[in-house]
């Protein structure tokens, strides 16, 4: 089998459709003839176009019996080499003949073992797949995982309380401490916070807040701080 154009498909398609009404038109007139010999007609003249007959629904092919391809290859291949008409195989599974027949054209050139052995007729030689099967539901996943909360920095203790180290000491006690042996020339606010591994930040607020009630404390110059006589 050649592989059809685009337009060739399209052309496939609406000469199946055209097929398909005349069929039916086909199947109406035998309806209407079998009721006017069967007396079913209340008047012999009334011509067989005006007996209107319901057209039956084409029954839709079971979701569980699987996909168009499976049930295709599976009913090719349980008739053997004769292979049936896209008529009989649109019958047999529920379908429509127009959408079978555009299948062996697009799809069905791709299956091996497929094959065309007449006229709008075709065999399969191959391995029919398994019918698909509803897969079980995966598990329902768990809720979003709540993202580990980020330890909260405890707030530094203002500089005017009163710190005690792990010997005990406040802050005002380790700077007279410092400054005690720094004599009378001082020490910067960046030498005292290194000596007691202190911030300096810190240290120069506590300095000009609590700092300022100490009577011992006494500021030699900018940034620079010393013990009274």
């Amino acid at each position: 089998m050649t592989t059809p154009t685009t337009s060739q498909l399209e052309h496939i398609l609406k000469l199946s459709k055209e097929k398909d009404i005349l069929q039916e038109k086909l199947e109406r007139i035998d309806q209407q003839i079998e009721a006017v010999y069967g007396g079913k007609a209340t008047d012999a003249s009334t011509p067989p176009s005006a007996v209107k007959t319901r057209k039956p629904r084409a029954k839709r092919a079971a979701s569980s019996r699987g996909g168009l391809k499976e049930q295709i290859l599976a009913l090719l291949g349980s008739v053997g080499p004769d292979g049936l008409s896209v008529k009989d195989i649109a019958a047999k599974i529920g379908g429509k003949r127009g959408s079978v027949n555009v299948w062996f054209y697009t799809t069905g050139k791709k299956v091996d073992g497929l094959k065309k052995v007449g006229r709008g007729i075709f065999a399969f030689n191959g391995k029919a797949p398994a019918a698909a099967t509803a897969e079980p539901s995966a598990e329902p996943t768990p809720a979003k995982i709540r993202k580990t909360r980020k330890t909260r920095k405890p707030r530094a203790v203002k500089s005017s309380t009163a710190e005690s180290s792990a010997t005990g000491s406040t802050i005002k006690d380790k700077v007279l401490e410092v400054l005690k042996s720094a004599g009378p020339d001082g020490l910067s606010v960046a030498e005292i916070a290194d000596k007691i591994r202190g911030n300096k930040n810190s240290l120069t607020n506590w300095i000009y807040t609590a700092g300022k009630k100490v009577k011992e404390l006494k500021k030699l110059g900018r940034g620079r701080f010393g013990l009274r006589g």
